[in-house]
Formats: C-alpha cells, sequence, structure tokens
C-alpha cells in the first residue's frame, strides 16, 4: 500500500511539474523568425536604394523557450550589407543572460541600379556618359563592388578592357595619372620647422593621393611618396 502511495505521488509531482514547465514556455513561431530576418535585412538596405529577395536555404524550425525574452538580436557576419549566401544569427536574451542562439542559413538575392558598358571599352581609356547605360542587375555574385551611379565618373579611367554589356565595378576604374613613370618629381618633406625639397624620378604611374616608389638622381636609394599633385609628391 506505501508502495502503491509512493508510486501515485511520483506520478502527481511529475505532472505537476510538466505542467509549470509547460506555462512558463514561449515559443517563436519560423514565421516569427523569417519575419525577424526580413525585417532585419530590410534594415539593412533601407538606405542603399537596392532591392533584394531572400532566399531560404532550409526550413525554420520554431524555437521553444523557458522563458520570455527582453531582447531578440539578429545580426550576421562578413560585408556591411549582407548579400549572397549568410549565415544569420538569431539570439534570445532575458536580463541580459543569453538564453539561446540559432542559425538560418539564406541566400540573399540583391538587384540595384548599376553602371553598364553600351560597347567594348579599351584599356586606359576615359569613361563618358556616352558609353555606359544605368539598368538594374542582379549584384549578388558579382566579384566586386559596381561603381555607383551617383558616383563622380567624369574622367576616370579603364584599368582593363571591358566588354560591352557588363557592370562596371570600382576596382575596374582608376582617377587619371599624375605622375607617369620615369618623370622628373619634386618631393617635399616638412617636419616641424624643418623644410626639404628635392628632385628624384617617378618609377612607377600614379594618380592623387597614391603611394609610389621614386628614385633619387645619383644614388641607388629609393623613397615612398605619396602624390599630392601634377609633378608634385611629399614624402608621408
Amino acid at each position: 500500500m506505501n508502495r502503491l502511495f509512493k508510486i501515485t505521488l511520483i506520478f502527481c509531482l511529475l505532472f505537476a511539474a510538466a505542467a509549470v514547465y509547460g506555462e512558463g514556455q514561449t515559443v517563436f513561431s519560423s514565421q516569427q523568425i523569417c519575419g525577424k530576418i526580413q525585417s532585419y535585412v530590410d534594415n539593412c538596405y533601407s538606405q542603399s536604394g537596392a532591392r533584394f529577395e531572400i532566399e531560404w536555404i532550409q526550413s525554420v524550425p520554431d524555437v521553444t523557450l523557458l522563458n520570455s525574452p527582453d531582447l531578440i538580436s539578429v545580426s550576421h557576419r562578413g560585408e556591411v550589407l549582407p548579400r549572397g549566401n549568410q549565415v544569420v544569427k538569431i539570439s534570445f536574451y532575458s536580463r541580459r543572460q543569453i538564453l539561446r542562439s540559432i542559425y538560418v542559413p539564406v541566400k540573399i538575392h540583391v538587384f540595384q541600379k548599376v553602371l553598364i558598358t553600351n560597347r567594348p571599352i579599351s584599356r586606359d581609356e576615359r569613361l563618358d556618359p556616352g558609353k555606359m547605360d544605368i539598368e538594374e542587375k542582379d549584384i549578388t555574385t558579382l566579384p566586386g563592388e559596381p561603381l555607383q551611379p551617383s558616383a563622380g565618373i567624369q574622367g576616370l579611367i579603364c584599368k582593363k578592357r571591358l566588354p560591352g554589356k557588363r557592370v562596371i565595378l570600382e576596382k575596374d576604374v582608376r582617377q587619371p595619372y599624375l605622375v607617369h613613370k620615369g618623370e622628373n618629381l619634386n618631393i617635399s618633406y616638412r617636419k616641424a620647422n624643418l623644410h626639404i625639397t628635392l628632385q628624384a624620378e617617378a618609377m612607377q604611374n600614379g594618380s592623387q593621393g597614391d603611394l609610389i616608389w621614386v628614385r633619387v638622381p645619383d644614388s641607388r636609394k629609393r623613397l615612398q611618396v605619396k602624390i599630392i599633385g601634377a609633378g608634385l609628391t611629399a614624402i608621408p
């Protein structure tokens, strides 16, 4: 009899504990979690002028927590703007203590108005508006950042040959050279009250702000200088 009473009591206690445990649970559905990710990416791109579509790599599970969170954070690693294959992290906090984190793999397709060539452009050829069009393109898998239509493109030079109908990337262009290889340059050095000027020969081409190597005449000494104007450099 005592044994039967003890067994019954144990089952009652377990049942009561399960009931209390269940009452304290908070469940976030997969739809709610997807909504958090959607809002996060939307906020990332709110000032970019681009639009995006999220591809869900796998089904997103419901999340069950023992306590109700007072903070939910969403983040991603890598680029400033999430693009392409990403793993989004969602963390649930209560009183600054982390309750649980989950990781959701997604692919973010990004569509943006970009500059594309309307004909082949040769290496070292100057860009101008007549050689480019503006179109919305899928930039998800581009091997670099596209040159923005709002950027000051007038006078930019192509670093390499670009075929027609090709998205122009930032790394495809450069500023015009202010210094050319073999050119004689004036070099300035200032420190406190000390001001020294000398001449040297440019060992490479360079644009405004570039660091280039120069050779001092009648010596084998090389210096690295910064281009500050046409034919003008300074020792940084």
